[in-house]
């Protein structure tokens, strides 16, 4: 909108410039009005011809004469598309997807909007003991994370611990189990690369989201070369499984050699195995 204004209010700086009629004055006592033609009206774009021509300004340039890019501008309240350029393309999403999704979550939740994760007991309770299941139902809270809480990332997990035991809870009988999720979608997004799939920042959409649907892998050597390494994760230690394939190797001693230097630097793989259920560690560290 703020664009809009401005073209519009050059729009009508412009109108009133050529309608002005100067008054001059010449030696003799009266005042002589001069009388000029006026000009050609010319009509000022539109506010949309004027984005267009804005939004082309910034891309149109020799930096980006070997860039692709695909823009689609939507007006939120008609529907009404303001400007086009390769929108029905593939492109990959990039970091300022979020945005978007901010945008929208703002727009369609608000700002005072909460997620909730709730506990419910599928069975009777007696003497503390219940006798059934313990339920999860989710709602994909972003902030059950390592980022939100960097002095302890496991704390919105103890405080649902806490809040069953606060409620009698204190031996279950049964299975701890995730609610079916509200989110009925695939949890990739379409179009994402495959091969980023094992970064950090391409986790899928849960509805139990834990540290932002990733965990570090920790990798220290073993006491000798040639035994397996130790290896674990965080913020939690046991989770998710990993198939540990990293070998200790010697130490580079003083003044190696480059070749040597450089095998005795850790050199480890980390990715999601397709075959079995667990992430596969390879690699050797001294």
């Amino acid at each position: 909108m703020r664009l809009t204004h401005r073209f519009l209010c050059l729009a009508g700086l412009a109108g009133c410039a050529s309608s002005t009629v100067p008054v001059v004055t010449t030696s003799s006592s009266s005042p002589v009005v001069a009388v000029s033609s006026p000009g050609p009206v010319i009509a000022a774009p539109s506010a949309r011809v004027a984005l267009r021509q804005y939004v082309d300004s910034l891309i149109e340039v020799p930096e980006f004469r070997s860039a692709n890019w695909g823009v689609l501008i939507v007006d939120p309240v008609r529907g009404d598309t303001l400007y086009s350029r390769n929108a029905d393309k593939l492109f990959m999403p990039a970091s300022n997807m979020k945005l978007l999704t901010g945008g929208t979550a703002l727009a369609q939740l608000g700002p005072d909007y909460r997620w909730s994760t709730t506990v419910l007991a599928r069975g009777p309770v007696r003497d503390g003991t219940l006798a059934g299941d313990l339920v999860l139902r989710g709602t994909g809270d972003p902030s059950v994370s390592a980022h939100m809480h960097p002095t302890d990332g496991l704390a919105p997990l103890r405080a649902l611990a806490d809040s069953v035991r606060a409620h009698g809870i204190t031996r279950i009988r049964g299975r701890l189990v995730a609610a079916p999720s509200p989110f009925v979608d695939a949890p990739l997004g379409y179009g994402w690369s495959w091969d980023d799939l094992d970064d950090a920042y391409s986790a899928g959409v849960d509805a139990l989201y834990f540290n932002e649907g990733f965990s570090e892998v920790v990798v220290r050597g073993g006491a000798r070369a040639g035994d397996a390494a130790r290896t674990a994760t965080r913020p939690a230690s046991s989770y998710p499984a990993l198939i540990n394939r990293v070998r200790t190797v010697e130490r580079a001693r003083a003044g190696a050699s480059t070749a040597d230097s450089d095998a005795a630097r850790p050199h480890i793989t980390v990715g999601q195995d397709s075959s079995r259920s667990g992430v596969l560690v390879t690699g050797t560290i001294a």
